[in-house]
């Protein structure tokens, strides 16, 4: 078993989180424009082609394992239902949420 962890390691509290999207990309504009914004402006949707994933987030910053809340367990994409998965980011601290949709042929579909 490989008990190696990486170096770099988003740490998120979910209880502290961006209360306003607009605000947060007022103040940091999205600069990888394959991310969208959800509607209702809740968290940022990424819609992607067959075999491929995406490594970097809204603001063009590599995607790194992250944890929840001080738990120990290295998260990656995390199955929400078929087919739709997240993962959490931050920015100043605060929380943002990433979304992703696969297509039925994509390998994280299940």
């Amino acid at each position: 078993m490989n008990n190696i962890v990486p170096k770099k390691v988003t740490h998120v509290n979910t209880n502290k989180h961006w209360y306003s999207i607009l605000n947060l990309i007022e103040k940091y504009p999205v600069t990888n424009k394959r991310w969208q914004l959800a509607e209702g402006a809740g968290a940022f949707e990424y819609f992607f082609e067959l075999d491929e994933q995406p490594v970097t987030d809204p603001w063009g910053r590599q995607l790194r394992p992250w944890t929840r809340n001080g738990e120990g367990d290295l998260l990656h994409w995390e199955n929400a239902t078929k087919g739709t998965y997240y993962r959490m980011t931050t920015i100043e601290g605060k929380a943002v949420s990433l979304w992703m949709y696969p297509s039925p042929n994509h390998p994280l579909y299940k």
